[in-house]
Parts: structure tokens; C-alpha cells; sequence
């Protein structure tokens, strides 16, 4: 019962705005996010009187934070798919995943990446024009937010940016 109240906690603890700090952990700025993810991990853990330990609600939140990145750029593949002609969702995944290599890279650098390296590199790899991509993304962000799965800035509620903090979509 306390296990899935300290998932549960997890969860609201994302939901509330902790995502951002959870999420930097993931190729977020340099020094912080894992520090972060382990400081809430270790704050849940003594609130829930040591029924669950910080290690295992750090490793509940990094699945929580991994899962609802996985959804996030699988809904936007298939949106970019269907806005790009000649475009697969296989396509647009692994585009998606080397803007997002990108974007990380350029935080390990101590760079703030812009939306232009995520909206090059997926014109890059899906050799479309960087107007085609702003379109497109501008196409299935307001497709999303029709849906109310979408929280502010482009966003699953609750959940991360999908290329680093303040990364949302381009």
C-alpha cells in the first residue's frame, strides 16, 4: 500500500511541476538534474517514512519521466508523419531522436540549444525544408492541443520538455 503511495507521491510530485527538474536529469542543463532527481527522490522517500527507499522512487521517476518521453515523441512522429509528405513514422522517430541527441549535446557543452538545432536537424534528416519542419510542428502542436493531452508550452501534462528544459517544441 505505501509502495504505490510513494509512486503515487512520484506522480504528483511531476504533476505539480517537478517534470522540469526531474526531466533535466535527461540532457538537461549541466549540474542539476540528476542531483535533482535524487534530492526529490530523497525528500519522497523520508515523507513517506522509509516504506520506500530513495533509490527505488528515483528509478519509479526515471521510468515515469522515460515513458512519458517515449509517448511524447511517438505522438509527435506521427504527427510530423502525417504533415510531411513522403515522410514515415519510422522516419520521423529517428529524426526526432537525433534532435534530441543534438539538443543534449549542446547542454554537455554548456550551450542553451535553440529551436533551430532541433528544426535543422530534423530538416536534415528528413530532408524537407526548415520551413516544411516549423510548419509541421506548428500543424501537430495545435493538433495537440485540442486534445487536452497537452499541458502549457507544448507539454504532456505534467511531463518533461521533450528536448531539455524550456526545450518544447520548435
Amino acid at each position: 500500500m505505501r509502495r504505490g503511495l510513494a509512486i503515487g507521491a512520484a506522480a504528483a510530485a511531476l504533476a505539480v511541476g517537478g517534470g522540469a527538474a526531474i526531466a533535466a536529469g535527461a540532457g538537461g542543463p549541466p549540474g542539476g538534474g540528476d542531483d535533482r532527481r535524487a534530492d526529490l527522490a530523497r525528500e519522497l522517500a523520508e515523507r513517506l517514512d522509509g516504506d520506500a527507499t530513495a533509490a527505488e522512487i528515483e528509478r519509479a521517476l526515471a521510468d515515469i519521466e522515460s515513458d512519458r518521453r517515449a509517448e511524447m515523441e511517438a505522438s509527435l512522429a506521427r504527427a510530423l508523419s502525417a504533415e510531411l509528405d513522403g515522410v514515415t513514422v519510422e522516419e520521423a522517430r529517428a529524426a526526432l531522436a537525433a534532435a534530441r541527441q543534438a539538443a543534449q549535446q549542446a547542454w554537455r557543452q554548456g550551450e542553451r540549444p535553440g529551436r533551430d538545432v532541433v528544426v535543422s536537424t530534423l530538416a536534415e534528416r528528413l530532408g524537407v525544408s526548415a520551413e516544411e519542419v516549423r510548419d509541421a510542428l506548428r500543424a501537430a502542436h495545435g493538433a495537440h492541443r485540442g486534445d487536452g493531452r497537452m499541458g502549457r508550452g507544448g507539454h504532456p501534462r505534467g511531463g518533461p520538455p521533450p528536448f531539455g528544459p524550456g526545450g518544447g517544441m520548435p
